[in-house]
């Protein structure tokens, strides 16, 4: 649940070895992805360096961009090594009008063009159906309930509580358990965290604990 904003602080920490492995190389295209025209190329250091343009008051913003391209692609991998006969693959053209993501029957060649919905706002599923009235929608699994007779909605195993913790409330809990200080709060946000967004990371399994009322 708190993959992203840990994931996020590891970046701007310039603590890339916590990046390594298959949801950290997701969460590093997500952001080529959503960033195509400025990032498509870019190394992981320059992508830290290119995050720095926002600042505090915008991060949440960020994190949740990147949390709907990695909600696609997470959709996307699954999809291709379930080992049935569909294969997937999301448009190349971050502006493709009313779809995400082609799926492929290799047996028969059907192909089914789907939009991709990680959220829990039932309105943008509304607004995406009134708009788009011929393309189904994949959605994350809190949408289950509003639209369960649907036809056209479907909902994955995906959570959007998973792919997005609420970060605000997060971050205030964290100040809580490690009673930081307001400048303490500021520095592990900024950039060039040091030791702040060191402890921030490290501290995350402990702050999860914590919201759950676990300890």
């Amino acid at each position: 649940e708190v993959f992203i904003a840990g994931a996020f602080a590891a970046l701007m920490q310039h603590d890339y070895s916590k990046l390594d492995g298959p949801l950290g190389d997701i969460f590093i295209q997500s952001i080529r992805d959503r960033w195509s025209r400025e990032l498509s190329d870019a190394s992981v250091e320059e992508i830290a360096e290119y995050m720095t343009v926002y600042d505090t008051d915008q991060m949440v913003g960020v994190m949740n961009v990147i949390k709907g391209k990695m909600f696609e692609r997470m959709v996307e991998l699954h999809e291709n090594e379930d080992g049935d006969e569909w294969v997937a693959a999301l448009h190349d053209d971050e502006s493709y009008p009313g779809s995400d993501v082609v799926f492929t029957n290799l047996e028969t060649g059907e192909i089914v063009e789907v939009s991709l919905k990680a959220v829990d706002d039932p309105s943008i599923i509304e607004t995406a159906l009134r708009r788009y009235p011929d393309i189904p929608i994949l959605t994350t699994s809190e949408m289950e309930g509003p639209f369960v007779d649907m036809d056209r909605i479907s909902t994955t195993d995906i959570s959007n509580d998973d792919l997005s913790a609420n970060a605000d409330k997060m971050f205030e809990e964290l100040m809580t358990v490690t009673s930081a200080s307001a400048g303490e709060a500021e520095t592990m946000l900024g950039v060039g965290a040091g030791t702040g967004a060191a402890g921030f990371i490290q501290l995350w399994p402990f702050v999860a604990a914590y919201s759950r009322g676990h300890i």
